[in-house]
């Protein structure tokens, strides 16, 4: 294992699987990698083991519309 991937961190996003061309169904990573941060797929078949030192992230949703302010969400979330 590269030093990179050893430092990396991801959570897998808890949401309705999408699929691919081929139909496979997928979900979002969020990540911090090699200095950036990162949104990827990532396979999710309802077969799939999800082992438990997995992080997860949700979101929760709003009952009224309301204006977005920057939080510093990931710099908290990742640690900077």
């Amino acid at each position: 294992m590269e030093s990179s991937e050893a430092s990396s961190q991801w959570l897998y996003v808890g949401m309705k699987q999408i699929a691919d061309r081929g139909g496979d169904p997928l979900v979002f990573l969020l990540g911090r990698f090699d200095g950036g941060l990162w949104l990827r797929d990532y396979w999710a078949s309802p077969g799939y083991r999800w082992y438990p030192n997995y992080r997860f992230v949700f979101g929760l949703r709003k009952s009224e519309p309301q204006t977005l302010q920057p939080s510093g969400f990931f710099d908290k979330l990742f640690k900077r």
